[in-house]
């Protein structure tokens, strides 16, 4: 599986005190999509080609794509898309901006992760919430996930 990251100084402008360079948080993410893909489905159901990209973006071109797609015309912190096209499997868009204004850059992670999940099929009721964290099946994976990657980051950060 190929991940790319795009946009990365839109993370930075929201984020500037974040210490994990672009580089390290694509590989962490890479070995952790990679390692729950094969845990949850029993085998790695992505090829070496398959491409996830993440996209940072602004407010507006978020706005744009949850109305164009979700028929919601507001701003969101996240969206993402199975594509399966050529070799490209899906795309998170991530709107830092949207997501400083009212959390930490632990948000962003989760956010990803959130995306990613979708990717692989699954889907929630409800929004993500303390009460729902650990009841939903997909809360309680992308927290699961979360938790590793942070302790990966907290780790190689220091």
């Amino acid at each position: 599986m190929t991940l790319n990251i795009h946009n990365w100084t839109k993370l930075q402008k929201y984020f500037p005190s974040t210490k994990v360079k672009k580089d390290e948080l694509k590989e962490i993410l890479l070995k952790n999509f990679q390692s729950y893909n094969k845990e949850t489905k029993g085998e790695d159901v992505f090829s070496e080609i398959d491409t996830i990209n993440i996209i940072f973006t602004s407010s507006s071109e978020i706005k744009r794509l949850n109305r164009e797609f979700r028929k919601k015309n507001s701003v969101t912190d996240v969206l993402s898309f199975t594509i399966e096209q050529d070799s490209l499997i899906g795309e998170i868009y991530i709107c830092p901006e949207y997501i400083s204004k009212k959390y930490p850059f632990e948000e962003v992670l989760r956010d990803i992760l959130h995306g990613f999940l979708h990717l692989l099929g699954y889907e929630h009721v409800g929004y993500f919430s303390e009460a729902l964290k650990g009841k939903e099946e997909m809360f309680v994976k992308q927290e699961d996930m979360l938790q590793n990657v942070l302790d990966e980051i907290n780790n190689r950060v220091r």
